[in-house]
């Protein structure tokens, strides 16, 4: 669900690939890992950055419900539109798209837990 074509989310799906290998080396060692300017230079600019924030649980659950949210989203329309077209092809496989789209409807209702 991480669009890679953003340097966020490159430098997301990195640090979670070096979190899942255990080798992440903290924070403070994070920009050791980058070799592209424009990560390097995000990572700092966020490294630097004041947060005010009630909690990283909360944060971290927020931030995984939009891309979440993001991802089923674009799927959804791109059910909708299939649904909607003169081409959808017989009953049976808009059945099959209509159900599709109730099920991301469905997952999209979920709240995102994080346990800890």
């Amino acid at each position: 669900w991480i669009d890679t074509s953003h340097p966020e989310g490159s430098l997301l799906n990195q640090f979670l690939a070096e979190i899942e290998q255990g080798a992440w080396p903290g924070k403070d060692e994070a920009v050791s890992l980058l070799e592209d300017p424009a990560h390097k230079e995000l990572l700092t600019s966020l490294l630097f950055e004041s947060l005010n924030y009630d909690g990283p649980v909360k944060i971290a659950s927020e931030a995984y419900r939009k891309i979440r949210d993001r991802h089923l989203g674009q799927r959804r329309k791109e059910l909708a539109r299939a649904i909607e077209s003169p081409d959808s092809g017989d009953g049976v496989e808009r059945g099959a798209l209509l159900k599709e789209r109730f099920e991301l409807e469905r997952q999209m209702r979920q709240p995102v837990v994080f346990k800890f």
